[in-house]
C-alpha cells in the first residue's frame, strides 16, 4: 500500500506532493500492512437489508432484482442493474449483522459518488460483476469445441482431468437427449 505522509503535522494523505493542513513536502510510504477495518454495527439485520435496497433502489435497481443472502457469518448481495449481473460479499466481519453494515457502507458511499458526480455507474461498480456460470460455458461450446475439451480431459491420456472429463461427459449426454 502507498500513502504520501506529512513528518511535521504527521497527517497521510493518498497523493499529492505537499500536506493539505501544513503545506510542507510529504514523503511517500510504502508498506505491505494490508488490513480491514472492523466493523460494529448496532442496527439489525433486517434494518441492514431495508438499507441495502434503499441505496440500489436509489440508483435504478429494483427490489425484485435485488438479492440478500447470509449464512455462516457471511453476506452476500447480487443484483442487476442495466442488464449485467453484480455481486457484493463480505465475509470477514465478526457476524452477519456486521458483514451486511460494511456491504451496506460499501454501496453507500459508491451511490453517494454517483449522485455527487463523483464517479459514473461503470467506474463505481466495476470490478464487481458476477462471474460467469460454469455450466453456462459448457453449453456454449460447439460440438467440434466439445470433443476437443473431451480429448483434452479423458483419464488415460496421461495428462488428463477425470473430474472435467465427467462434466465434460454429462453435457455430451445431455446434448444426446
Amino acid at each position: 500500500m502507498k500513502f504520501m505522509r506529512c513528518n511535521r503535522c504527521e497527517k497521510n494523505q493518498r497523493e499529492g506532493k505537499f500536506c493539505l493542513y501544513c503545506g510542507q513536502p510529504l514523503v511517500e510510504v510504502v508498506t505491505n500492512d494490508i488490513a480491514f477495518k472492523p466493523i460494529d454495527s448496532s442496527r439489525t439485520s433486517q434494518t441492514l437489508k431495508a438499507d441495502i435496497r434503499r441505496w440500489l433502489n436509489r440508483i435504478g435497481v429494483q427490489n425484485p432484482d435485488i438479492q440478500i443472502l447470509s449464512s455462516d457469518g457471511e453476506a452476500e448481495v447480487h443484483y442487476l442493474l442495466g442488464g449485467t449481473k453484480y455481486v457484493f460479499r463480505s465475509f470477514q466481519q465478526k457476524n452477519v449483522a456486521n458483514n451486511l453494515a460494511a456491504v451496506e457502507q460499501f454501496l453507500h458511499y459508491r451511490v453517494l459518488g454517483i449522485e455527487r458526480g463523483i464517479e459514473s455507474l461503470e467506474q463505481a461498480f466495476a470490478g464487481y460483476k458476477a462471474l460467469p456460470d460454469p455450466n453456462n460455458y459448457l453449453q456454449g461450446l460447439s460440438d467440434s469445441e466439445l470433443k476437443q475439451e473431451l480429448k483434452r480431459a479423458h483419464p488415460d491420456t496421461g495428462t488428463g482431468d477425470p473430474e472435467r472429463w465427467a462434466l465434460l461427459m454429462e453435457e455430451k449426454k445431455r446434448r444426446k437427449q
